[in-house]
């Protein structure tokens, strides 16, 4: 998911004056130049200023990494439940596949939060709406419980959590976006971004396994429900917005428009739209790392938590290392990086055999994805316009969170139909690692694209 950031800005449609800004077609094409040369972020941002977005972005994207229903707390746990209750890997896939789905729809939460004012504020009021929906959801799931005989209300009520993490997530993206690409310092807020969320996973894989391992699901979606709260707190008094006037709305529908007609005819949405996808269209899917190293290599599932803090806690280094390099290397040589990465971090677990290969494979393959992850959000950020960021920037999270669902998707049928095709579950897995490692390395065919469509190589 495209996780971002949130703080007090001004609520403004287009420039000061009110007039719609130029062609998002031509904006697009010129993209990479629309950040500002800039030698440091003190340039355009006080040190004050800098410090308390880093404080908020990584506060806030902390209790995301946590609470986010497909790949948080809850993920490992519900799976393990549902694989309790005798459900093929096909059928958990594609039940946390629909689950995710709401991710799909960032676009139309981006146009909402950038063009469609809710009591007169861009940002302030859908966040607030978003978290209470969350805060909620989870309550409602803790009250009514997981089981067979409720799976369909239960499902009803997580996907309604993952509507509203994913709403806020895409407020927040476009705040980052508005503060970070002018200062020139996307890269530094995705890393920070991305180190919180790491950090939570470390959390999230550890609990999560304690939670799978001793049947408490329900207490994971109480947990949830206090950090959804937290965030709706932090929400509530650390973000201001200027009101805009009540024909705000109706500019902005027609803004929204012209935007959404511009991007249509623009070949760089289309490039890296592509790309994102196919990075991140992987069948083998956590879904099946879970089910072939529970079953298949007995691990339990409080060492798989462990795997899972392991490869996040991996992912925290490469935070850090991109921060540092993240503006002395071009472009281009980003993205070569990041398929490269992706590569590796699928090949890694051809190397699987026990419990020590599998923390070396974890922190090996956490490090090479969490990189690559990090370079395509900076990426993403650094080429969508300002005017319209949440928008574009879900649009392009919308393409990479249905890759990564869809992945999960074919990757549950493709392991159950291997495995009885060949009778061995080790041969499936080591299929779906060269069939996930391959879709990676097929984005090298889309560079020719980019560069065509006039991203700024060098």
């Amino acid at each position: 998911m495209g996780l971002a950031k949130f703080t007090s800005l001004p609520a403004a449609h287009g420039d000061p004056a009110g007039r719609l800004p130029a062609s998002l077609g031509v904006a697009l094409d010129r993209a990479p130049d629309l950040a500002p040369q800039v030698t440091s972020p003190e340039s355009t941002l006080s040190r004050g200023r800098l410090n308390a977005l880093m404080v908020l972005f990584g506060t806030v994207y902390f209790a995301q990494g946590l609470i986010e229903p497909t790949a948080g707390l809850l993920a490992q746990p519900m799976q393990s439940r549902m694989n309790a209750w005798a459900m093929p890997a096909a059928t958990i896939g594609s039940w946390m596949f629909l689950l995710g789905m709401p991710w799909t729809l960032k676009p139309l939460f981006g146009l909402l939060t950038d063009f469609v004012p809710l009591l007169g504020c861009r940002r302030w009021t859908y966040l607030i709406a978003a978290c209470a929906t969350s805060s909620a959801s989870f309550i409602a799931v803790y009250l009514s419980g997981f089981a067979p005989e409720s799976i369909d209300r239960a499902f009803a009520l997580l996907a309604l959590a993952t509507t509203g993490v994913a709403f806020a997530d895409v407020v927040i993206d476009g705040l980052a976006v508005e503060e970070g690409q002018p200062a020139g310092i996307t890269g530094k807020l995705q890393s920070v971004q991305w180190a919180s969320t790491s950090i939570a996973t470390i959390v999230a894989g550890s609990l999560g396994g304690y939670l799978a391992q001793s049947a408490q699901l329900r207490s994971g979606f109480l947990i949830c429900a206090a950090l959804a709260s937290v965030t709706f707190v932090l929400a509530l008094f650390l973000v201001s917005e200027q009101r805009n006037s009540a024909t705000a709305s109706i500019t902005g529908l027609r803004q929204a428009g012209r935007e959404l007609l511009a991007a249509a005819r623009s070949p760089l949405v289309f490039a890296v739209g592509g790309f994102l996808f196919l990075w991140n269209f992987n069948p083998f899917s956590s879904t099946v790392q879970q089910l072939y190293l529970t079953n298949q290599l007995q691990i339990s599932e409080q060492f798989y938590g462990h795997l899972v803090s392991v490869f996040y806690a991996a992912g925290v280094p490469a935070c850090v290392l991109y921060w540092l390099f993240c503006r002395k290397v071009p472009l281009g040589v980003l993205v070569h990086l990041s398929i490269g990465l992706g590569v590796i971090s699928t090949l890694a677990y051809w190397a699987l055999a026990g419990k020590t290969s599998a923390v070396v494979v974890s922190a090996l393959a956490g490090f090479a994805y969490i990189l690559g992850v990090v370079i395509q959000l900076d990426l993403a950020a650094r080429v969508v316009p300002t005017g319209s960021a949440a928008t574009l920037f879900a649009l392009f999270m919308a393409l990479s969170n249905t890759g990564l669902s869809l992945g999960m998707y074919f990757g549950g049928h493709m392991y159950d139909r291997l495995t009885a095709r060949f009778g061995s579950r080790h041969i499936a897995f080591d299929i779906l690692v060269a069939v996930g490692a391959l879709c990676t390395a097929g984005c090298w065919l889309l560079v020719p694209w980019l560069r065509r469509c006039g991203l700024k190589w060098n």
